[in-house]
């Protein structure tokens, strides 16, 4: 009696799903990445110098009021021309006394916050922060620009003979700032959770990887029968 050998073939799995697997992978990698930077950019930077900042009392000697003339809000259109809120803006100046840690008295202006002290440093509290927009926006609107009641709320917060936590600097006395925009929590969050997802998403990648390298090589078997 002859024989006969009956191959028989499995088919091989599609490329696609190693392919799908590589591109999510990628996916998911690039925004964990973008998450990462702008993080260390709007958060870690500014919570690195609030750091240095040191808590301690403040006690307001002064208010006043002034008038600063400044452009804000300002933005591009589609013809390149650039447009700004124009006025003379109102701007407040709240001068306070403190102690270091040392038990030396120094006296500055209140900013308040590093981020505020940063985009504005002639006025305690924002000038482009102080002032109803909705009111700028109608026709006509005169240039002398009224306080909103945000501004005038943190002025009564901090009024004369007010005691209060502040935060100052060692190398720059006159820094002083009513509050700090970022904790150390918030810069651990925005570190560790975007590594977390890098990581797991690589751990995972070569793990899809690997499973599929074995259904690979499984893939073409052969059978011989004889008879």
């Amino acid at each position: 009696m002859g024989s006969q050998v009956i191959v028989v073939h499995q088919s091989r799995p599609s490329s696609c799903r190693k392919v799908c697997c590589l591109v999510t992978s990628m996916l998911t990698f690039t925004v964990a990445i973008a998450i990462l930077i702008f993080g260390s950019v709007a958060v870690v930077g500014p919570y690195s110098h609030e750091s240095k900042y040191e808590t301690t009392e403040c006690n307001s000697t002064s208010v006043t009021w002034g008038n600063k003339y400044s452009k804000c809000n300002c933005h591009t259109e589609y013809d390149d021309k650039e447009l700004c809120t124009e006025g003379t803006f109102p701007c407040l100046n709240i001068q306070v006394v403190y102690k270091d840690k040392y038990g030396v008295q120094h006296s500055s202006k209140l900013y308040q916050s590093y981020s505020s002290m940063d985009s504005d440093s002639q006025c305690s509290y924002p000038a482009c922060n102080a002032y109803n927009r909705n009111e700028i926006d109608i026709p006509g609107a005169p240039i002398f620009i009224q306080k909103n009641q945000a501004v005038q709320d943190y002025a009564s917060q901090h009024a004369q003979g007010k005691v209060y936590p502040c935060y100052y600097i060692l190398s720059k006395f006159d820094n002083v700032v009513g509050e700090k925009n970022y904790t150390t929590l918030d810069a651990f969050h925005v570190i560790f959770w975007p590594l977390l997802v890098m990581i797991i998403t690589i751990v995972l990648t070569v793990v899809v990887l690997r499973m599929c390298k074995k259904q690979d090589q499984g893939s073409g078997v052969e059978f011989n029968r004889f008879y």
